[in-house]
């Protein structure tokens, strides 16, 4: 298949970075929550329900998505997943106002799920992916079209028009 033919959209470097930073200060407020404490238990609660959501977190921002005419294949260490057009029962755009509780540069997404499911509208895709399901979902944003001096982290970002041309070209309609 010739690269044209195909969109491959990763995340940029800057989520190690993060994922990184948080792993140090959750080991480091476990150990000293267990030393002040004395509980192994409390430092288990401390230390493994944050280490849970970052290891969701890397999950959900870590991965490569190729998209083709045929379907997409989700790629993370490794492990392969292609799923048909067919099989993805959810595919919709969505505007990045209507989050509640996360506000971003990136103002239009589209979100991909393998089922139908019943996501919030005010959930951004990147956070229903962490929380719900980081490995049957996934999603992409539009680069904003406003000049930006320096987005912080670039997660799955693509040119909405290329986005749409290959979509188009292929016959995927979303909603």
């Amino acid at each position: 298949m010739k690269q044209h033919d195909q969109l491959v959209i990763k995340s940029g470097n800057g989520y190690v970075l993060m994922m990184i930073y948080g792993f140090s200060i959750i080991l480091l407020g476990g150990v000293v929550f267990a030393i002040a404490e004395k509980s192994i238990v409390g430092a288990v609660l401390v230390f493994g329900l944050p280490l849970l959501l970052m290891i969701r977190y890397w999950v959900a921002t870590g991965r490569t998505i190729k998209l083709d005419r045929y379907g997409c294949e989700v790629t993370f260490l490794g492990y392969r997943k292609k799923y048909l057009w067919e099989e993805m029962k959810y595919r919709k755009y969505e505007n990045a106002e209507s989050y509640r509780f996360y506000k971003t540069l990136f103002l239009e997404s589209v979100f991909f799920s393998r089922k139908n499911i019943r996501k919030p509208i005010w959930m951004s895709p990147e956070w229903y992916c962490i929380w719900r399901h980081p490995f049957s979902t996934f999603f992409v944003y539009f680069r904003p079209k406003a000049k930006v001096r320096r987005l912080p982290v670039f997660i799955y970002c693509v040119e909405e028009d290329e986005f749409r041309q290959h979509l188009a070209e292929w016959g995927v309609e979303i909603n």
